[in-house]
């Protein structure tokens, strides 16, 4: 056993430096653990094994697309929202009379 189980759960923090030294520590010698946590990590363990349905390194690929493609939906909300900011003024309608529709701004579309 080597490096981390492919399903680790994300923990946060300090915590999460603490639950990464002790499966370095069960990794190294699964006595050396609390019973708990050598159960714990066992069972993470067999979920990334090839018979749990995942084999080593496969899905990494997928994972990294997965990653890029939520980064790239953030910029593109993000880039929205600064353009409302600075641009927001161009779609409000300040005409009570309605004499003048305001044109579209590409940048708010």
């Amino acid at each position: 056993m080597t490096g981390r189980p492919a399903r680790i759960p994300s923990f946060a923090g300090e915590n999460g430096a603490f639950v990464e030294d002790m499966y370095a520590r069960y990794a190294a010698d699964p006595s050396a653990v609390d019973p708990q946590w050598a159960a714990f990590f066992a069972g993470l363990d067999a979920d990334a094994s090839p018979s749990g349905g995942e084999a080593a390194g496969a899905g990494a690929g997928d994972r990294t697309v997965d990653v890029r493609s939520a980064t790239l939906d953030s910029r593109r909300a993000l880039t929205l929202i600064r353009s409302y900011r600075v641009r927001g003024h161009l779609h409000a309608v300040l005409d009570p009379l309605g004499l003048e529709t305001p044109a579209p701004h590409s940048e708010l579309e």
